[in-house]
């Protein structure tokens, strides 16, 4: 619950409350999930359980689901995909700048917004060719975020996405971002 909860709203911080909702015990046990709820506890230790519901919303088109849904196949190929993901970040992250860099003149014009229009670093996040991993190490460099968050403003798909950006960014645990620095000097400066 505090996963979804972290996602879905600004106020509330997985991190800041150490994953801890208020919720009564009595309201628990009426739960329908309940069951599924313990079911999980059985199946996945604690952090695995939370790396399970982050990999869940770090895909952009993902928004909500039910309990039972972790059980499911879909649910399951998401989560390998992930944790695959995660574990090769950083050549994804030098491919990725590939595939941006073929479609700008310079580093800069994939943040731009013009005319209002979603910047290429969205159209390609939107279209499946940028991980939101890429697009969250490239914001904790440069907090492009921010300035969209500005000048789309009104925009209902760049809410959602700013947010899920803002909150999964929390969950990368990046060690060294001055690599990742280079590798966008490498890419760019050539």
């Amino acid at each position: 619950m505090s996963i979804s909860r972290h996602f879905k709203s600004t106020s509330y911080c997985f991190f800041k409350y150490k994953g801890c909702v208020n919720v009564k015990r009595s309201s628990y046990e009426k739960r329908p999930e309940k069951y599924f709820y313990e079911k999980l506890a059985t199946k996945y230790n604690y952090n695995d359980a939370v790396s399970l519901f982050v990999s869940f919303y770090s895909y952009p088109a993902n928004t909500s689901f039910f309990i039972a849904d972790v059980q499911n196949t879909e649910f399951q190929d998401n989560f390998t995909q992930w944790e695959r993901r995660i574990q090769s970040i950083t050549f994804s992250f030098e491919q990725e700048l590939i595939t941006l860099k073929d479609t700008v003149t310079s580093f800069n014009d994939i943040f731009t917004s013009i005319d209002g229009n979603h910047p290429i670093i969205i159209q390609q996040l939107l279209g499946g060719f940028v991980s939101l991993e890429t697009v969250c190490l490239l914001d904790k460099i440069i907090h492009f975020a921010s300035n969209l968050d500005k000048s789309l403003e009104s925009d209902f798909v760049w809410e959602i996405l700013s947010l899920r950006i803002r909150k999964y960014s929390q969950f990368l645990n990046v060690q060294d971002i001055d690599k990742y620095k280079k590798i966008i000097i490498s890419q760019f400066s050539s």
